[in-house]
Formats: structure tokens, sequence, C-alpha cells
């Protein structure tokens, strides 16, 4: 929000990227023909894969954390590593 409005509002943004030649910068759709596109197709690909084995079904999330929790020394330990699993899991994961 500040940016935009740094920038002059969404009108401004836009007519300044398309007199820079960037204008292809606003496309929700990118563009099929570009030289880009297979290795824009294949990062996205690889990177999905990468992420995706360390995530559970969500039938089998629950298993998961029970058998962390059981396993545990004590109660104590069991609460801090359940809070460091889903801090580790939907914090520090997906920030990359």
């Amino acid at each position: 929000m500040f940016a935009v409005n740094a920038v002059g509002g969404i009108a401004a943004m836009k007519s300044s990227l398309v007199a820079s030649g960037r204008g292809e910068a606003l496309n929700l759709v990118p563009d099929l023909h570009s030289a880009w596109m297979p290795m824009i197709t294949f990062l996205v690909y690889i990177s999905l894969n990468w992420w995706r084995p360390g995530i559970p079904a969500p039938s089998r999330a629950g298993r998961y954390v029970a058998q962390r929790m059981f396993s545990a020394k004590d109660e104590r330990h069991s609460l801090l590593a359940t809070l460091w699993f889903n801090i580790a899991h939907y914090a520090i994961r997906p920030w990359p």
C-alpha cells in the first residue's frame, strides 16, 4: 500500500510500467510463447516436487504429530517438540 501510494497510485504505476516497456509485468497469465516459459515451467515443477515430500496428506497429518508427541521424553518435551514442528513447518519452511 505504501509503495503504490509512493509512486502516485495504481494508474501512475501502470502508465510508468507501460512507458518503460515493462507493461507485461502486470499480466496475470504469462506469455506462452516467451523464451523463458520452458525454464519457468521446469523451475515450478522442480520446486513443487522439492517441497511436496515433507507435506503429509491431510488424513495422515495428525498421526505424524501424535507419534512425535507420544515418543517424547515427557509432557514438556512433547509440547516443545510440537511447538517447534509447527513453527518450522508452517513459518520457517515456506519462507524461502
